[in-house]
Order: structure tokens, then C-alpha cells, then sequence
């Protein structure tokens, strides 16, 4: 039945072409910026024409046969039946069977030691949801062993998806975390990752329908506090959040770890407009709005930085401080007002905040 919708979309006249999935498109955004990248993922004849000549795929990733992510785009205000869109935003279904089994990992990672990266950067895990529970632990365990044997001094992040399995979320916190560097993630991701755990101010997240800024930064800090590396916690490797929203974008890190944190930030909250917005470096007031309160609170449950009130400043528009042991970085999004694109645009964000960050190694 899938393959029969694909064929009936690729006949559509507006139908478009894309490289899909987390990686490929963090790759290929890493790729326009000059970087030479080893991407793991099914490709197929159709994905390789469209792969950027910097991105390289071991050959037992190839496939004879594309694996397909179908994407429904619509427009703020657009119906369907009754329903009318509040947002641009996405519909995405797919029968990705390689992924969602995770098929690509032992040619990745037998190719790493030869491609000799400065950064790893793994996605996917949300696609494990649907597998029988025996086998999703059984890879996931795959996982945690291949990422273990990665050498110090090189970077892992790990983007997360949507996820509807709270045990699952669960586990994959106690057990990926540790052993990666950095995550990066959503407000819909983070407040149900903050539940899965049993973590602060997940009810409260969304009051007033757009993520709360200082709520969100006290479920950053608490994830890096449980979770994250410490005297308490030696072995563990986690020690930044890149989070990201269509209104602005915290980074939470460790200092010892990470660096240049408030540019870094920032550079990934200039690429959501430019990609969503479809104007290159051309980002003007004409075609974009700032959503954010003008004045806001860093903290809900730490009094310090609840009484410390932020007022925007548009000439001064990145905010930066530290929580006991944590550096912080918010910046402001230019929220398009007719996106062209809005799929991949965490890719892209994510992509662009890591290669901007200075990562200090392994302490």
C-alpha cells in the first residue's frame, strides 16, 4: 500500500525531490559549509543524484532501491476538511524498514577509523519505537557498544525525533546519554523526554501555546545535572543541549567541555530563516517576525534567575549565563512569515550549532 501512494505522489506535478532523514540532512547541511562527511544511511539510486559530492557512503550502505519519506507540507491558515493549520508545519509518514532496523550502523562504524572524523553525529532512534522490544534492545545495546569504542577527543551528538514511548525515551536517556557528548532537540521532544524521566516542569512547558523560556532552561539544567558529566557522575560523556524552537534557541553546556557557546547559538538560529524563508544570506524585518517576549525571566524555579528579568535588546540580541556549573546561550529566532520549507529545518539548526561549537575534548 505504501509503495502504491509513493507511486501516485511522484506522479503529482508539484512533487519535489529531497534528500530525506536526520543525518542526510545534517550531512548535506555540513556539506554546504565545506565539510568532508561519512554518512551511514539506505541510499538509493534516486538519494545518490541528489548527494552532495563531500558526502561519502560506504558501499554496503547502497541500496538498489530507494527507502522513502513521504512529507506533506501546508501553509499557516491552510484547511483540510474543517481543520485549519495554525502554524506551517508538516505531515511525514514513511515504510522505512532499513532505518528502523538500523540496518546501516556496522557499515558506518566500520568505515570510521579510516574516515578519521572530528565529529559523530547519530539520529534515528525514535524509528527503533516500532520494532519488537527483544530486537530494540538488542540494537540499542549495538548502539551503546559502537559509540563506547569511539576514541577521546572526538565529538558524538545525538539528535532525537518525536517519540510516543515513554520506557523506550526512558532508556535511551540512561543508557545513550552518557555516552554521547551532545543532544539536540524540540520543544515536543523535550517536554516528552522531561516526562519520560520524571523531570521538572513538562506540564508546564507550553503555557500560553509557545515553549516557556525559563522553564525550558530549568529542564535543560536539570537534564545536564542528572544525566550530564560530574564529580558524582565521572564516566558519563553528556555535557551539552542544543535545544531548538520557532521562536528562539537555548544551548546548555558544560565549559570544560564546550566553547564558544553564544556564537554558536546564534549561527543555528540564523539558519532556521534562511532555509525556511528560502532567501540565502538575505534575511530582512519585511519577510520575518520576532515572537519572543521583550522582556522574560531565565528561571521558574531557581530564585536568583527568576528574579533576573531579560529585556531584549535588538542590538545586543544573544543572552548569556551560567547555573552553578552550566554556561547558557538563548538567542531569538526570525520566525518566517511565509515558509517556504519548514521539514529539516532541526537538521539544519543542529548542523550549524555543532560546527560552530568548540568542542575541548574529553576531561
Amino acid at each position: 500500500l505504501f509503495q502504491q501512494i509513493v507511486g501516485v505522489a511522484k506522479k503529482l506535478p508539484e512533487a519535489k525531490f529531497f534528500i530525506g532523514g536526520n543525518a542526510a540532512l545534517m550531512g548535506e547541511t555540513m556539506a554546504a559549509m565545506g565539510v568532508q562527511v561519512l554518512l551511514g544511511g539506505p541510499m538509493g539510486p534516486q538519494a545518490m543524484k541528489l548527494l552532495s559530492s563531500s558526502i561519502n557512503v560506504p558501499r554496503d550502505c547502497i541500496r538498489a532501491q530507494d527507502e522513502v519519506h513521504l512529507i506533506l507540507e501546508f501553509g499557516r491558515g491552510e484547511t483540510w476538511g474543517d481543520v485549519e493549520a495554525s502554524v506551517a508545519t508538516r505531515f511525514i509518514f514513511s515504510n522505512d524498514v532499513s532505518n528502523a532496523r538500523m540496518e546501516p550502523l556496522e557499515a558506518f562504524f566500520g568505515q570510521l577509523e579510516q574516515f578519521g572524523p572530528d565529529l559523530v553525529v547519530l539520529s534515528g532512534l525514535h524509528l527503533l519505537e516500532k520494532e519488537e522490544d527483544g530486537f530494540r534492545q538488542k540494537r540499542l545495546a549495538r548502539v551503546v557498544t559502537m559509540l563506547r569504542n569511539i576514541p577521546d577527543g572526538i565529538a558524538v551528538h545525538l539528535e532525537l525525533a518525536s517519540m510516543v514511548d515513554m520506557a523506550f525515551l526512558n532508556k535511551i536517556a540512561k543508557e545513550v546519554f552518557p555516552v554521547v557528548h551532545s543532544i539536540g532537540l524540540n520543544e515536543q521532544e523535550l517536554a516528552f523526554l522531561s516526562q519520560s524521566v520524571d523531570g521538572p516542569l513538562h506540564a508546564e512547558l507550553f503555557d500560553g501555546g509557545q515553549p516557556e523560556i525559563a522553564a525550558v532552561n530549568d529542564i535543560l539544567f536539570w537534564l545536564l545535572k542528572v544525566y550530564g558529566h560530574s564529580k558524582e557522575n565521572p564516566s558519563s560523556c553528556f555535557s551539552r543541549i542544543h535545544f531548538h524552537s520557532l521562536t528562539f534557541h537555548v544551548t546548555a553546556a558544560l565549559p570544560t567541555f564546550w566553547g564558544n557557546l553564544p556564537s554558536a547559538t546564534a549561527a543555528g538560529s540564523r539558519a532556521a530563516p534562511q532555509q525556511a524563508c528560502g532567501e540565502g544570506d538575505v534575511i530582512t524585518a519585511a519577510i520575518t517576525d520576532l515572537k519572543i517576549p521583550r522582556a522574560f525571566p531565565l528561571s521558574v524555579q531557581h530564585p536568583p534567575l527568576r528574579r533576573k528579568i531579560v529585556t531584549y535588546d535588538p542590538s545586543h540580541p544573544i543572552t548569556s549565563w551560567m547555573r552553578e556549573k552550566v554556561e547558557f546561550a538563548f538567542s531569538p529566532v526570525l520566525v518566517c512569515k511565509k515558509p517556504i520549507r519548514t521539514v529539516g529545518l532541526g537538521d539544519a539548526i543542529s548542523a550549524t550549532g555543532l560546527l560552530y561549537s568548540q568542542f575541548k575534548g574529553t576531561q
